[in-house]
């Protein structure tokens, strides 16, 4: 087998990976609410554009988001149908 200097392949060195103490909940939960935010204030960000560029359009969207929601939480309120009871078949007169 050939050696080939680590200078060669920088990426191919061994390491020794420590072990390194682990984050904290609270910390990682911190780091993911932080992330969730800036995304959340792009997309309002990008929202805003948008209306103010289509308002009519942006209405719609508006209205159409009601509609879904009321939708919604009216659906388990909804009526089932009653199911049927089978007629039942009364004895044949006797003669």
């Amino acid at each position: 087998m050939s050696s080939i200097p680590t200078s060669a392949m920088p990426h191919a060195k061994t390491t020794t990976d420590k072990a390194d103490k682990p984050e904290s909940f609270t910390k990682r939960a911190k780091t993911q609410a932080k992330a969730v935010g800036d995304a959340a204030e792009k997309a309002a960000g990008k929202a805003t554009k948008a209306v103010k560029n289509n308002p009519k359009t942006a209405a719609a969207v508006g209205v159409a988001v009601l509609a879904a929601g009321a939708a919604a939480i009216a659906a388990p309120f909804a009526k089932k149908p009653a199911k049927k009871k089978p007629v039942a078949k009364k004895p044949a007169a006797k003669a």
